[in-house]
């Protein structure tokens, strides 16, 4: 077995996974001479000299640089990157695939998916990345496994995709699923118009979202700045509030200190869901630095603390008929499974710390299937799946390279210290 698939297999990842996301890494260009060169040197310079010929010629006999796409075979890739014996092992073959993945998209800090500019490269086989990453897990709905949870948790996102969550618990218990309790989880952080209106698939951006920033905050007696009551954030000298260059925000009144955040937008959207229903929804606010989002692995592992704190409190430190405890995690593709398995290492790792790892919490993800969604986002969750699967497979563990060093906003991705590339 090469260290490759030895890799990808402890990460719990199939070998039919691990083909389709080989393929959509080539698809997205990581395997060009040039990108890989720099990356086995910005990995670690001692692994770029021979290594490089070992995965230069184990890509050229696959075809990853014959004049078809069509003639690239993966599978061969998995069966001899990083043979046995070879100069890497499996550490190696993991940090590189993590490394690889996340140079393959330009996300940056508080951009949302959609917002990710085109990549011309993936239109050129539009239909073979969308069916790799569908093999990966990223596109069909993932539906309830059980008929009943202890708790139902729905991820806060923005409003468009927080109405499609709430629709989905709502299909799910109409069926007669049993979510036990429902907790949404939301941030206290300010949301923008950008991501605040109706969705429009044609053109993949929001609409509306200042009529609806507006409506709300009188809804909620916010008083603003009626002269100007939006604005769009600048790039100011000094501005500590968190907010977004170039986003469209609320001005308020001067003396107001109240701000409309998500955690207020998913207590109106909760508050429509329990008249319906008769079922109450808690909101779980997870803070932040100013305007600032909380991303998901902050909302999940506050979530996590009440949990535990609760499962201590009702005398669960006893190993003795610890019964297990079903999280039902409301979310929707393509995120399902990477946010699922973020979640359990959250619970697992705060259940290990209070001494209660004997205690079974099972996480449960679920959601809508997704539908023209850009290849782009999808790529985006292809690096976070693998990305999520590493953190939990190397959680404790002594590592060569911290995760730093991999992840694509925290590494030195400057690349004026690489050598040339003489083929």
């Amino acid at each position: 077995m090469s260290s490759l698939k030895s890799a990808l297999s402890d990460l719990g990842i199939s070998e039919p996974q691990s083909v389709a996301l080989i393929d959509n890494l080539f698809l997205a260009g990581a395997f060009e001479p040039s990108t890989l060169w720099a990356s086995l040197h910005k990995v670690g310079a001692v692994l770029s000299g021979p290594l490089f010929e070992h995965v230069y010629n184990v890509l050229h006999h696959a075809g990853a640089y014959a004049a078809s796409p069509d003639a690239f075979e993966p599978e061969r890739v998995l069966d001899r990157l990083f043979a046995e014996g070879g100069t890497a092992g499996s550490e190696d073959a993991l940090d590189l695939l993590v490394y690889w993945s996340q140079s393959s998209y330009g996300r940056e800090a508080n951009q949302e998916r959609f917002e990710i500019p085109d990549n011309e490269q993936l239109q050129l086989n539009a239909g073979r990345y969308l069916a790799n990453a569908r093999t990966i897990g990223l596109v069909d709905a993932m539906e309830p496994n059980r008929d009943r949870y202890d708790e139902t948790w729905v991820l806060g996102s923005i409003r468009h995709a927080m109405l499609g969550r709430l629709a989905t618990l709502e299909r799910y218990i109409g069926e007669g699923n049993d979510p036990g309790k429902i907790r949404l989880l939301a941030g206290n952080w300010e949301i923008y118009a950008e991501i605040s209106g109706r969705y429009d698939s044609a053109s993949g951006t929001y609409a509306g979202g200042g009529e609806y920033l507006l409506n709300a905050a009188r809804k909620h007696n916010i008083r603003l700045d009626e002269s100007q009551p939006l604005a769009v954030h600048g790039d100011e000298t000094g501005d500590a509030s968190g907010r977004i260059t170039g986003k469209t925000y609320l001005r308020y009144a001067p003396g107001e200190r109240r701000w409309l955040t998500e955690s207020l937008m998913a207590r109106e959207l909760c508050a429509q869901f329990s008249r319906r229903h008769g079922t109450d929804i808690a909101v779980s606010e997870t803070g932040s630095e100013g305007a600032s989002r909380p991303d998901t692995f902050m909302t999940v592992d506050n979530e996590a603390r009440r949990l535990v704190m609760q499962l201590r409190g009702v005398g669960r430190r006893s190993s003795d008929g610890a019964q297990p405890v079903h999280v039902q995690l409301v979310t929707g593709q393509p995120s399902v499974k990477r946010q699922t398995v973020l979640t359990q290492r959250a619970v697992d790792t705060l259940l290990r710390k209070e001494g209660m790892g004997h205690v079974p919490v099972h996480v449960h993800g679920v959601g809508q299937s997704v539908s023209g969604v850009r290849l782009e986002v999808l790529q985006s969750e292809e690096a976070a799946f693998i990305c999520e699967h590493y953190l939990t497979a190397t959680e404790g563990r002594m590592r060569k390279r911290p995760a730093e060093w991999l992840m694509f906003r925290m590494r030195d991705n400057t690349t004026a210290d690489v050598p040339p590339l003489a083929l």
